[in-house]
């Protein structure tokens, strides 16, 4: 790589890292939001498995399995 000192040449250089870095950025907190929907996704259907646990009489594995998922 030949770096020039003409300010012409330095600029756009620049330009298209800050645009890879904040493309960088967006697609790690797009990453990062599908995570945690997952996670609460995740929540709902244990809270949804608990509800039906707890109408119905709990056998002693069941009660493991749900005391795993705490």
């Amino acid at each position: 790589m030949h770096i020039r000192l003409n300010r012409g040449s330095y600029q756009p250089n620049y330009f298209f890292l800050i645009l890879i870095m904040i493309f960088l950025i967006l697609i790690m907190i797009i990453i990062l939001v599908k995570i945690k929907m997952k996670k609460i996704l995740v929540k709902i259907k244990t809270k949804t498995y608990f509800n039906s646990i707890c109408l119905k009489k709990k056998t002693p594995t069941e009660e493991i399995y749900s005391f795993s998922y705490t």
